[in-house]
């Protein structure tokens, strides 16, 4: 009987050389996908995260821009690199940009780009992701999502969960 799982199947494959990870929605979605990545690092291959993050990525100038809507003002993504920081609040994608140095190296050759969730719609979804895609010679997305959702109660303030994972969705349907 074989229990290896099926994304693990097609990450073996030889021709898979990089792989783009992104969150089924915002926030926090990308971090499950962690445990993927000893895994991938140990194939040897390379790794893009798109984290749809509920920071306030544009607000956030020690980081450089590399997308920017045409038609949405507040919809850009930058390149998360690594930093010292003193930063406590919520930027899991700095984290674990620093923790990639310290564990794998300066020239580890994977990815970190941030975009605030909701500040884009379809169009600048696709434009983006395209963009990355190409820049990078993305093989296979992996997009994953934490199943937070099942914990909520429907009182949450500004609950957006269920757009937020169908724009990723139908974001990923569209480009493959």
């Amino acid at each position: 009987m074989d229990f290896e799982p099926i994304w693990l199947k097609h990450v073996k494959d030889p021709k898979i050389k990089t792989i783009l990870i992104t969150g089924c929605g915002g926030g926090f979605d990308f971090t499950h996908s962690l445990l993927l990545i000893p895994t991938i690092i140990k194939l040897q291959k390379h790794f893009v995260i798109i984290s749809n993050s509920f920071t306030e990525i544009h607000l956030m100038p020690d980081y450089p821009i590399v997308y920017q809507s045409k038609t949405e003002k507040d919809c850009i993504a930058r390149l998360i690199t690594p930093k010292e920081t003193d930063f406590r609040g919520y930027f899991p994608e700095i984290h674990f940009a620093n923790y990639l140095v310290q564990k794998y190296g300066p020239d580890h050759g994977n990815i970190i780009y941030g975009i605030e969730a909701n500040s884009g719609d379809h169009s600048s979804n696709i434009e983006f992701y395209s963009d990355i895609i190409t820049k990078h010679s993305i093989d296979m997305i992996i997009t994953i999502d934490g199943g937070s959702d099942s914990l909520m109660r429907g009182d949450e303030h500004g609950i957006a969960t269920v757009y937020e994972d169908w724009l990723s969705l139908i974001t990923i349907s569209d480009l493959m």
